[in-house]
């Protein structure tokens, strides 16, 4: 079971992950306002994530007037472009954003895409088979 840690908005938490959780955590964060945008970021043996930012969604029964949605779907990172994201990122009147695919896969170097048609190398580069593999390509 992942560690967990409730903290008020706005107060600074650290949760350490460990193997024992899968090196995921939970926190759950009190006084919320729905509508109100928040801003997060994580740290890593010594590096930080990009500062992310989320709004709360409307409890459940809240009547809204629009809710608006980003949406994107399979994103196969040896061949892709991935501008759009910036701007989805960008904008300020989407309430959530919904990923409806990979960007991860299993393939090697020149597989899939071919080699003429890859815009960059993956890590690993070779077919990803075992969990060490898995955790070797995914980014901070």
């Amino acid at each position: 079971m992942a560690p967990s840690v409730i903290v008020p908005a706005a107060a600074p938490a650290t949760v350490t992950a460990s193997a024992d959780s899968d090196y995921t955590i939970k926190v759950d964060v009190t006084g919320l306002v729905w509508g109100r945008e928040y801003y997060y970021r994580f740290f890593n043996q010594g590096r930080q994530s990009p500062v992310g930012r989320t709004r709360l969604a409307p409890a459940t029964g809240d009547m809204v007037d629009q809710l608006r949605f980003g949406v994107c779907s399979c994103s196969n990172y040896g061949f892709g472009y991935f501008h759009s994201y910036r701007h989805m990122a960008d904008r300020t009147d989407l309430d959530a954003v919904i990923h409806l695919g990979d960007y991860f896969y299993e393939y090697g170097n020149g597989t899939y895409p071919t080699a003429d048609e890859q815009l960059r190398q993956l890590e690993p580069p070779t077919e990803t088979i075992t969990l060490v593999q898995m955790e070797r390509g995914k980014p901070l």
